[in-house]
C-alpha cells in the first residue's frame, strides 16, 4: 500500500476554490485507462486485485484489452488502448506507426520512471530519434555462455574471451571435457537469432551504426563478408558438434550443460511465458521439461565471446582495434516485453496510464509480474540477484548471471534482432537461408546471396523508405527528412 501513496503524492487535480475538493478528490477521477494485453497470459485475471486497489487511490478506472500479439503487425493490426503491454520485438511497428508516447521528462525522474536506470545497451534501442523514450522495458534476455568451470580449471584453461577460442575448446574438448558434447541453439526457431548473436562482434563495429541494413538506403547488408566469414565458420564448426544441436531450443542448451551432458552451452537463463517466445506457447510447451542437475559439477557462467578483429564496412576489410581491444556487441529484444503509453490518449488519461506503467514496472512490478516474466533491464535489477535464475544454480552462479547481463547491457554496442516493421518475414527469409548452408544444399556465399535477394525484395514491397527510417530509429537516428 505504500507503494501505491507514494506513486499518487502531488499528482492531484487542481481545484484552487475548494479545500474540501482538495483534500477528498483524487488525482485521476473518472479517467478510464484501457489496459491492451496479450491473450493467454492469464493477465487481466491475475491483476485484477491490484488494478482494483489502484483504481481505489487514484480515481481512475481501467478495461482490459485483450489481444492475439503474434498476429503480423503491420499498419492498423496493432491493438487499441492507452497502455499497451506488447512483446519487444514488435516495437518497429509501434514506433513506426506513431502509437507510442514520448515519456514526459518528469515521468524520467529518478522519482517516477527512472529511465536513467535503464542499462545503456536497452535505452538505445527503445526510444524515437535516438533520443525521446517511448518504451519501457519488462523483459529483454540476451544469450550467455555456460562451461564447465571444474573442468576447465582442471585442465588449466580459462574461459572463451573469443570466438576463436571458443571454437579451439569446442574442437579439443577430447582434452580437456572427454565424451562431453557442445549445446548451441540452432532450432529452426532461434537459428536467425543464435546467428545474429555469433556474427554480432564480427559485423558490429564501434563506428557504424548499420550492420543489417545501410543508414542511407535502406539497402540489405546480409550478404556481407563479415556476415560470409562467420557462416563459413558456423558451418565448418558443425562437424565438431553433435548433429542435435540444429534442433536444441536455449533451453534445451541449459539444460545439457546442468545434466552433465555438454562441456560448453549458448542459452537463456530466463525460461517461462509464452510471451517471452516470439513464436508462441507450442515453442514454450517444448521447452518446459524440469532440468535435473547433476551431482559435483561447477558451471560457470559469462557474456558470449567477442571478437579479436571486426569487419570494416567502410575500409571493405578485417580490422584489429585499437590496444588490441576484444570487440562484444550484444543481440537483443528477439524476445520479452515492453510497454508504453498510447499517443492517441488523452492528456488525463495519458498521466493516468504512466502513473500506472510506473507502478507495473517499479515499485509493485513483483504485483503483476511472475518470475520469469521480467528479465534484466535495470541498473537496480542488478541487486537482487536471486530474482533472475533458476534455483537450481549456486549464488557464485547467480552473481555470474548477473554480472554477464549488466557486461552484455551496459555496452552501447547492443543491437535489436531486425528492428523493423514486418519483421517477421525478414527473420523466416533468414531462417530459411541459413538452413540451406547449415544443411550443406549451398555454400555460405550463396546462401546468404539468397537472403539478400529475398530482403531486397521484401524492402520494395514495404517500401524502401519505411524500412529505411525504421531501421535507423532502432539505432538511434532521426528519420531523412526526403
Amino acid at each position: 500500500m505504500a507503494a501505491w501513496a507514494l506513486l499518487v503524492v502531488g499528482c492531484s487535480v487542481d481545484d484552487p476554490d475548494s479545500a474540501e475538493n482538495k483534500g477528498n478528490e483524487r488525482p485521476y477521477q473518472g479517467a478510464i485507462v484501457r489496459v491492451a494485453v496479450p491473450r493467454d497470459l492469464n493477465w487481466s485475471e491475475r491483476w485484477k486485485t491490484t488494478l482494483d486497489e489502484w483504481s481505489a487511490q487514484t480515481g481512475a478506472l481501467y478495461e482490459f484489452l485483450e489481444y492475439e500479439p503474434l498476429t503480423d503487425t503491420s499498419s492498423g493490426q496493432l491493438p487499441e488502448g492507452d497502455l499497451a503491454l506488447f512483446p519487444i520485438s514488435q516495437l518497429a511497428a509501434w514506433r513506426h506507426n506513431d502509437r507510442l508516447a514520448v515519456m514526459p521528462e518528469e515521468m524520467q525522474d529518478q522519482l517516477a520512471l527512472n529511465w536513467l536506470d535503464v542499462l545503456p545497451g536497452l535505452r538505445s534501442t527503445l526510444t524515437r530519434d535516438g533520443t525521446q523514450p517511448i518504451a519501457v522495458p519488462v523483459a529483454s534476455p540476451v544469450f550467455v555462455c555456460y562451461y564447465r568451470r571444474d573442468l576447465l580449471e582442471n585442465a588449466g584453461l580459462s574461459p572463451p574471451e573469443t570466438w576463436e577460442a571458443y571454437e579451439k575448446l569446442v574442437r579439443h574438448r577430447d582434452r580437456w571435457a572427454p565424451g562431453l558434447g557442445v549445446a548451441e541453439p540452432w532450432h529452426p526457431h532461434w537459428r536467425s537469432t543464435m546467428f545474429f548473436a555469433r556474427a554480432a562482434s564480427s559485423v558490429k563495429h564501434p563506428g557504424f551504426f548499420g550492420i543489417q541494413f545501410d543508414i542511407e538506403s535502406g539497402k540489405p547488408l546480409i550478404d556481407g563478408k563479415g556476415y560470409q566469414h562467420v557462416l563459413e565458420e558456423v558451418v565448418d564448426g558443425l562437424e565438431h558438434r553433435p548433429r542435435e544441436v540444429l534442433q536444441f531450443t536455449p533451453d534445451d542448451c541449459r539444460r545439457a550443460v546442468l545434466n552433465g551432458t555438454a562441456a560448453l552451452a549458448i542459452g537463456l537463463e530466463t525460461t517461462g511465458t509464452s510471451l517471452l517466445w516470439p513464436w508462441g506457447s507450442a515453442i514454450a510447451e517444448e521447452t518446459s521439461s524440469k532440468n535435473v542437475r547433476a551431482e559435483n559439477i561447477q558451471i560457470g557462467i559469462q557474456h558470449l565471446p567477442g571478437s579479436s578483429q571486426v569487419y570494416n564496412l567502410g575500409l571493405d576489410d578485417w580490422e584489429v582495434l585499437p590496444n588490441k581491444r576484444i570487440n562484444h556487441a550484444t543481440v537483443t529484444s528477439f524476445c520479452g516485453i515492453a510497454a508504453g503509453v498510447m499517443e492517441s490518449s488523452d492528456a488525463t488519461v495519458q498521466q493516468a496510464a504512466w502513473n500506472l506503467l510506473e507502478l507495473m514496472t517499479l515499485s509493485g512490478s513483483d504485483m503483476f509480474f511472475l518470475k520469469g516474466e521480467r528479465t534484466i533491464c535495470r541498473a537496480s535489477d542488478l541487486n537482487n540477484i536471486a530474482a533472475w535464475t533458476g534455483d537450481d544454480l549456486t549464488g557464485d552462479e547467480k552473481a555470474e548471471f548477473v554480472q554477464a547481463v549488466r557486461t552484455s547491457l551496459n555496452d552501447q554496442q547492443v543491437f535489436a534482432e531486425i528492428p523493423l516493421i514486418h519483421g517477421a518475414a525478414f527473420r523466416e527469409a533468414l531462417s530459411v537461408g541459413l538452413t540451406a548452408a547449415l544443411e550443406k544444399q549451398l555454400s555460405p556465399a550463396e546462401a546468404l546471396a539468397g537472403v539478400a535477394n529475398t530482403w531486397t525484395e521484401l524492402v520494395k514491397n514495404v517500401g524502401p523508405r519505411n524500412v529505411r527510417d525504421s531501421y535507423r530509429a532502432s539505432v538511434g537516428l532521426s528519420k531523412i527528412s526526403q
